[in-house]
């Protein structure tokens, strides 16, 4: 899951905000975090919590108008 985030948000590129970016990355360390020291209750609230922040940034790209 940590992978797929981080290569999401190379190729969203510049649809993404620096706060939203920056929220994302946050939530990531947090989980990498917890996989490291092994706390899967851990583990399952920041997996929560990065799955709602990506639908929250897929849905607002999704209704985002064309600009090509």
């Amino acid at each position: 899951m940590v992978y797929q985030t981080k290569k999401q948000l190379g190729e969203l590129g510049e649809k993404l905000d620096a706060d939203e970016k920056q929220k994302i990355e946050a939530v990531i360390a947090k989980l990498e975090a917890a996989l490291a020291d092994e706390d899967f209750d851990a583990i399952k609230a920041e997996q929560d919590a990065l799955q709602k922040l990506m639908l929250e940034v897929g849905q607002k790209i999704y209704d985002a108008p064309d600009v090509d």
